[in-house]
């Protein structure tokens, strides 16, 4: 019932605060990051970054695989290796990698014990129980000091850049404005850094000690929320418009901007020559005022460059 009659917050950079259903998301970000198989491949964003700040101060991110009745826990790897209690992040600064016999081998590291495998597949690198330390703030103690803000409780799509860390996906939620919850919110999309963001995050205490993942809600203290419009002006979030996109482009009824471009050529001018305002040979088709023509498509190809 809360989420009926959404509303669309206008294009700015706002504080974020994720939920705890959806913040180890985040989390998850990182760990594919220093992944030791992603590390040797060297296409990590956080490749040379060992020993290096990448969360703030006194988080810390630890894997403790001897937690009794928990999912993750285990003696011992997928290559027999021993596990053990270990900190990836400790005060910010990252510790370890994760590594398996492979990785560790590559990176002249040694192995951490976090092989994993299944029935059909060679060892490699992944996290087993982890916990990220939180705060003693609740998430109301978070929400009343956030002027205007999002508080995202679920999470579209993806598009995350694995050698830079350039992040943006879709995101509803509920806007927060004066330290209230106002109303719901959809189709908008959320896009920032993961470098930048990491190191600007706040931890609440509400992680659930029964999972596997204990990993509070985050509020990242800046980010870009977007809203889009489509070729009619209609606002649309990015994982919509990518969706008109590929409608537009796969209908039987609409030609693209490459047949376009096709029938002109067929008629007989450049269409990006501003030059020509008839056509440079005659034709059997109906007369067609060229510099009109020209300008119509050139926009419409400007129009399908900013995307």
């Amino acid at each position: 019932v809360n989420r009926l009659n959404p509303q669309k917050p206008l294009t700015g950079s706002y504080p974020v605060l994720f939920d705890e259903r959806v913040s180890a998301s985040l989390i998850g970000h990182l760990t594919s990051a220093i992944n030791g198989a992603a590390i040797s491949r060297g296409s990590s964003w956080l490749r040379e970054s060992l020993n290096k700040r990448v969360l703030p101060e006194s988080f810390n991110l630890s894997e403790d695989p001897t937690r009794p009745r928990i999912a993750g826990s285990r003696p011992f790897d997928a290559e027999g290796l021993p596990t053990s209690k270990k900190n990836f992040v400790e005060d910010g600064i990252l510790k370890s990698l994760i590594l398996d016999l492979r990785s560790a081998r590559k990176l002249n590291l040694a192995p951490s014990g976090n092989a994993y495998r299944s029935l059909s597949s060679a060892p490699q690198p992944g996290p087993g129980n982890l916990e990220l330390s939180s705060d003693s703030k609740t998430v109301l103690d978070i929400i009343k000091k956030i002027k205007n803000g999002l508080f995202v409780t679920s999470l579209i799509g993806s598009t995350i850049n694995q050698n830079t860390g350039d992040y943006s996906r879709g995101a509803n939620g509920f806007w927060i404005q004066n330290g209230e919850i106002t109303y719901p919110v959809n189709e908008c999309t959320i896009a920032g850094n993961l470098k930048e963001m990491l190191l600007n995050l706040t931890a609440a205490n509400d992680g659930r000690k029964h999972l596997s993942r204990v990993i509070p809600s985050l509020l990242v203290e800046n980010m870009t929320g977007k809203l889009l419009r489509d070729f009619h002006g209609v606002v649309m979030s990015i994982p919509a418009l990518e969706a008109k996109i590929v409608e537009v482009k796969t209908s039987h009824e609409k030609h693209s901007v490459e047949d376009h471009l096709g029938a002109l050529e067929r008629w007989g001018f450049d269409p990006f020559d501003p030059e020509i305002s008839e056509p440079t040979t005659s034709t059997d088709d109906e007369h067609i005022d060229g510099s009109d023509t020209q300008n119509y498509y050139k926009h419409e190809i400007d129009e399908f460059d900013e995307f």
